[in-house]
């Protein structure tokens, strides 16, 4: 979650980028196959990505700063 409470996505890269710490997929609480998570979280996409024929993941993982969650 952000500082304003929304939920964030962001990939093990950015995290990376933004804190320069590594994810260890093992301090990880569940990795979800991308199927799996579009299946899981279909509505909360379908809420949230403006364009349905573009990548989910990327729309979701761009989409977010505070205040201007789709």
């Amino acid at each position: 979650m952000d500082e304003c409470g929304q939920v964030m996505l962001l990939s093990a890269e950015s995290v990376h980028q933004l804190t320069g710490e590594q994810v260890d997929p093992a301090e990880c609480s569940a990795v979800l196959p991308r199927r799996s998570f579009e299946s899981a979280f279909s509505k909360y996409i379908e809420w949230h990505t403006p364009d349905p024929s573009n990548c989910t993941l990327h729309q979701l993982c761009s989409a977010w700063s505070c205040g201007s969650a789709p």
